[in-house]
């Protein structure tokens, strides 16, 4: 992933729902220094984003990832759902079509949710490629869809 120039960031060690631990600041800690320091032991790059699961998150958590680690907490504008019809590429391309109605590629952007160990995902997102490059949408990294 490294040398293909993709962005790597943290999302946990044990995928927990981070805004139902909001009381146990150490747990949170642990689970984004642990993949941090993993993602530098293998590759020398220090991650800059986190996605929390579930998309859950709330202040001391974003006190913590970013005031702490640096880290960008950031989400997604498209979900395929993936995770509720593993394998069904059909729906989860229905979530692109809806997500980019009406949008203009020079004033817009996204960043979709995809599970890469899920049945069909490499399918999936074979699709939403190709689907994007039609509509003239280019391919970057979080750090430059943010702008930074």
């Amino acid at each position: 992933m490294k040398l293909q120039g993709h962005q790597l960031g943290v999302h946990t060690w044990n995928h927990p729902h981070l805004s139902d631990r909001w009381r146990h600041a150490p747990e949170i800690r642990e689970e984004v220094r642990s993949v941090a320091e993993k993602i530098y032991e293998i590759t020398g790059i220090t991650a800059t984003v986190m996605r929390p699961p579930y998309g859950a998150y709330n202040t001391t958590i974003v006190d913590i990832v970013y005031g702490e680690f640096g880290l960008d907490v950031v989400l997604w504008n498209i979900s395929t759902k993936d995770f509720n019809h593993p394998g069904d590429t059909a729906t989860g391309m229905k979530h692109y079509v809806e997500g980019t109605a009406n949008t203009n590629p020079d004033s817009h952007s996204f960043i979709a949710l995809h599970h890469d160990p899920l049945h069909g995902s490499a399918e999936l997102a074979q699709q939403a490629i190709n689907f994007m490059k039609k509509l003239n949408y280019t391919f970057v990294t979080v750090n430059e869809c943010l702008g930074k």
